[in-house]
């Protein structure tokens, strides 16, 4: 049985504001590098398929760079207190992380199917949007789309079981120098122990990202490193409460 652990999630937003606001010079470019197809899209922009692998794509190399940041800016503010010596740069990184995020992304992907055929009635919807479109909407459900959106809830439960637990496996590759999987182990290892407290705390930053976003220029580039910082914050954290020595550095 795990042994639980405690996380500060009011204390990790005080943390990430505080570092915002110190190192903002340096996390607004990166921030607004990484919203640029979503300010494109703002202003009529409409990509086809293909372009949203492109788009995937970029994302994943600019938060590879933005939580390599992260880490460097958390590693010089709490170094006194760190459980271990950070190996900082890890050979490798840019490569390492992307497989990382791929392998996440695709299990997830792969978890939200079947509540994806669930909510749409279909194998493969054309229009996936179009298709769930509904389930935005519950103060409009019969009885019948309230069974159907249990439904979906339950298909899509081991999607975000997954969600939660690899949540940190991208630090670990930044941190420790891992691989695909080990980081997605280590990860498991961070969150175990801590499993509704790292949910709450997910909840919370994507709420402060959707409240930045309905703000837009003003406030996604305020929300955006803020959360990242407190992302940072939580996975130094759990990591030093964590009794699984994180293991599989890649070389």
């Amino acid at each position: 049985m795990s042994r639980r652990k405690h996380l500060r999630i009011f204390a990790s937003l005080v943390y990430g504001w505080r570092l915002t606001q110190k190192h903002f010079r340096t996390l607004l470019p990166g921030s607004i590098l990484f919203y640029i197809p979503e300010l494109a899209q703002r202003f009529g922009w409409q990509p086809d398929v293909a372009w949203d692998w492109a788009i995937t794509a970029w994302h994943s190399v600019l938060a590879c760079g933005l939580l390599w940041h992260a880490l460097q800016l958390s590693d010089q503010e709490t170094r006194a207190s760190r459980q271990h010596e950070a190996i900082l740069p890890a050979p490798g990184y840019l490569g390492r992380f992307i497989s990382s995020t791929g392998l996440y992304w695709c299990l997830l992907l792969l978890g939200l199917w079947p509540a994806l055929r669930v909510a749409s009635g279909q194998w493969w919807p054309a229009d996936r949007g179009a298709a769930v479109a509904w389930l935005s909407k519950p103060w409009a459900w019969d009885g019948r789309q309230a069974l159907l959106a249990l439904e979906t809830a339950l298909a899509a439960l081991p999607a975000g079981i997954w969600t939660i637990y690899g949540w940190f496996h991208g630090y670990y590759v930044a941190d420790e120098g891992q691989n695909a999987w080990p980081s997605m182990v280590s990860s498991y290892h961070a969150v175990r122990g801590a499993f509704f407290r790292t949910l709450c705390f997910l909840v919370v930053i994507g709420l402060v990202n959707a409240a930045g976003y309905a703000l837009w220029v003003v406030g996604v580039f305020v929300a955006f490193p803020v959360t990242l910082m407190a992302t940072t914050y939580v996975h130094l954290e759990l990591k030093a409460q964590s009794s699984i020595k994180p293991k599989g550095r890649g070389r």
